[in-house]
This record gives structure tokens, C-alpha cells and sequence, in this order.
């Protein structure tokens, strides 16, 4: 047939040059190189100023000190608490079985002793419930500080720092790992559900104040590894009680 007679005539390999030669372009894919190090953000020396110390401490305080005097333990869980708190400082309640009204409760073990123990070192200088709050507030401030130091240590790390400029001038690496510091902390205070609960003398403040100190001592684990087992050794049984 003519169609065989066709084939048989076709050169492949003038076939297969006319093919190569009528390609329209050719697509070539440069990889780029990727860093093993993420680098977040373009950061100027001026842009990475950090807060005034003595301000941002001013500020802590007033944050932390107000609704611990002049009042009394609020309704819920605060004021079950301070009960429990009450009656083993007074001796109605055994310390390792609290108890509320003579009613055995299974309420956190470490929270209440915390409180008991401001009670039973305040009297007879300070009222009951100022002398249970005062602890816990020292667990709010503990809190406080134990997220920025954790920010500061993670954010100075070199995966952290910002992208070098080509003729200098970018942010100093303890500066801008004081101004993220800095945002972290006041995130934290701005978050509405901590300015009830880090007032109260629950043992979710407790909690708050061991998660944090445990995130400090795992940030600060390369640079100051005996402080970091300390932090975790504190902070895991204080989880646990």
C-alpha cells in the first residue's frame, strides 16, 4: 500500500534533528540554595530600641500589685480556695487531705500549702487572705519574669537574629532580643483572661508560674545548663502537685 511505501522513506534521524531544531526555547530551573538557618525579618539598630527598664517594671507592678489589698476573696473559686487554705493554717483540716466546711475536697496539694503557709507566717501582722494572696503574687511576678527571660534567650539565638544589612546597621543581637523580650511580656499582660486568674489564689497560678519557668530553663539549657536543671527539677513537681 502507499502508506507503507511512505514510511519506509522516512530518515529517523533527520526526523529526530528537525524535531530538536524546531523546539521553541529551552526551560532551564536554577535551584536556588536553601539556607539552613530561617532568618525572620529585616531589623534596623534603631528599630530594635527596648523599653525603659524602670518603666516596664513601674508597668509590671501596676499590673501585679492592684486587687491585693482592701478586699475580700471573690466569689468562686478564689474564695474556695482561701477556705481550704484557712482551715489547714488553722489546724481544722488536715494537711495532706484539705478540706472545705469539714468536707474533704481533692483539690492540688502545693497550691494550698503555698497559701497555708503565707497565712501561718502573716499572722498576726497581716490579714488571712492578704497573707495568701502575697505568695501567689510572687508566683504572677515569677510568671512575668520567667517569659521574658525565656524570649530573651530564644530570640538571641542565631536562628532567630535578622537578616544582616550589606553595609551594616542592622539590630545588635542582644537589642533585639530584648525588644522581642519586651513584646512578649506585654502580650502576656495584654491577654484578658490573666488579669482574673493571676489575681486569684487557685492553683492555676501555680501551674501558669511552673509552665513558664519550665519554658525558661529549656530556652536557657545552652547557656546555663546547671540553672536549666534547677528550673526543671522546681518546676515539673510543682506540675505534678
Amino acid at each position: 500500500p502507499a502508506w507503507a511505501s511512505t514510511r519506509s522513506k522516512v530518515d529517523l534521524p533527520t526526523l529526530g534533528k528537525r524535531a530538536a531544531s524546531a523546539a521553541p526555547f529551552h526551560v532551564c530551573v536554577h535551584h536556588r540554595p536553601v539556607s539552613p538557618k530561617p532568618n525572620p525579618a529585616l531589623v534596623s539598630r534603631d528599630a530594635a530600641q527596648r523599653l525603659p527598664r524602670l518603666a516596664l517594671m513601674l508597668f509590671c507592678a501596676a499590673y501585679v500589685l492592684p486587687g491585693l489589698f482592701g478586699r475580700d476573696p471573690w466569689r468562686g473559686a478564689d474564695l474556695s480556695a482561701f477556705g481550704q487554705m484557712l482551715a489547714l493554717a488553722e489546724g481544722r483540716a488536715p494537711w495532706l487531705s484539705p478540706a472545705l466546711g469539714g468536707v474533704p475536697t481533692d483539690a492540688a496539694l502545693l497550691p494550698h500549702w503555698i497559701g497555708a503557709l503565707g497565712i501561718v507566717l502573716g499572722t498576726p501582722w497581716l490579714d488571712p487572705a492578704v497573707a495568701a494572696r502575697l505568695p501567689f503574687a510572687a508566683l504572677l511576678a515569677l510568671a512575668l519574669a520567667a517569659v521574658w527571660y525565656a524570649t530573651f534567650q530564644l530570640a538571641r539565638g542565631d536562628a532567630a537574629q535578622p537578616l544582616p544589612f550589606a553595609f551594616g546597621g542592622e539590630a545588635d543581637t542582644v537589642d533585639y532580643a530584648r525588644a522581642i523580650a519586651d513584646g512578649a511580656l506585654l502580650a502576656v499582660i495584654a491577654t484578658l483572661g490573666l488579669l482574673q486568674l493571676g489575681h486569684e489564689t487557685t492553683p492555676e497560678l501555680v501551674q501558669l508560674a511552673a509552665v513558664a519557668s519550665l519554658q525558661w530553663a529549656l530556652a536557657a539549657a545552652p547557656h546555663r545548663p546547671r540553672g536549666a536543671r534547677l528550673g526543671v527539677m522546681l518546676a515539673l513537681p510543682a506540675l505534678a502537685g
